[in-house]
């Protein structure tokens, strides 16, 4: 989130409406956001200093982050509740930069905070393209996933380059730096789910300035927004058990485009053809047709 410096002095000499302020709902919970401008990171010491959510980026349009393959596991290691976060180039193909997301980031699950679109740079589009890409994106990621995205973003770069209400219904992530205040909003929005407060904030473990930011709710609140971010569809599965799954052909067709994905403890493998299984392991059924299942690793 590196090239609002001009989009920000751009909306400055343009004329505009009063920014519109809100304040939060009563506590807030300490997070920030990282990229591969943050280098190496030491957990450990950002996890002491109280933060409770990192989100990372995963691309800056289809150029994957170079850090992000090692931020991912090791935040979750750390016991943060994490997300991810996709710099999104209009001009550039919009299913490939969601594909890019979709395969890094895994499937939904507990601790994991809705998917992101970071919108802050037109590349020479106008409004209209650059809202047709946002939702074309929107209902991609949404489609595949279960889950309603967040649009990061802010009035200067919104309002004059976009315009458009019709993601007004999704939670915003607002950029907005002050302190001792109310959290600018585009106009589109009326509220805000999350707050980039300031760019320049010092954390310990990591070298150099950091974004910070505000959840708009208690560390409660925080934990049930990230069981999935709302209402997750999850994939039909079985449990297999681990001596007959090493017969069993696995195929690359899942919808993150992967071999296997991990949430928690478990390996999820996306295949077809799944019967016949003779076993009582497997929903006491002779055969069967599934979408993925569960490897027990027990």
């Amino acid at each position: 989130m590196k090239t609002r410096v001009l989009a920000v002095l751009i909306a400055l000499l343009l004329p505009a409406a009063a920014l519109a302020k809100v304040c939060p709902k009563g506590t807030t919970t300490p997070g920030i956001d990282v990229s591969a401008w943050q280098g190496t990171i030491d957990w450990a010491k950002v996890k002491a200093t109280g933060q409770k959510f990192v989100i990372a980026r995963v691309s800056y349009g289809t150029k994957a982050d170079s850090e992000f393959d090692s931020y991912w596991p090791a935040m979750k290691q750390a016991g943060f509740i994490v997300g991810a976060y996709q710099f999104f180039r209009p001009n550039q193909d919009v299913i490939a930069q969601a594909d890019l997301l979709l395969q890094k980031m895994g499937p939904m699950g507990p601790g994991r905070l809705p998917p992101t679109l970071d919108v802050e740079e037109a590349d020479g589009m106008t409004p209209a393209q650059i809202e047709a890409g946002v939702a074309q994106w929107v209902s991609y990621v949404q489609g595949k996933t279960g889950v309603a995205p967040i649009i990061y973003t802010g009035a200067w770069f919104w309002d004059p380059s976009v315009i458009s209400t019709a993601q007004s219904t999704l939670d915003l992530w607002t950029s907005n730096y002050c302190t001792n205040c109310c959290a600018g909003v585009p106009a589109a929005w009326k509220d805000w789910a999350i707050w980039q407060f300031d760019d320049k904030g010092v954390v310990s473990g990591i070298a150099g300035d950091c974004d910070m930011d505000e959840f708009n709710g208690n560390l409660t609140a925080l934990q049930t927004y990230a069981n999935g971010g709302g209402t997750v569809t999850p994939p039909t599965c079985v449990q297999i058990n681990e001596s007959l799954a090493t017969s069993v052909a696995f195929t690359n067709n899942n919808p993150y485009n992967s071999k296997s994905c991990v949430v928690g403890d478990t390996d999820y493998y996306s295949f077809s053809g799944c019967g016949p299984f003779t076993s009582t392991t497997v929903a006491n059924a002779s055969s069967f047709d599934c979408s993925c299942a569960i490897l027990d690793n027990t």
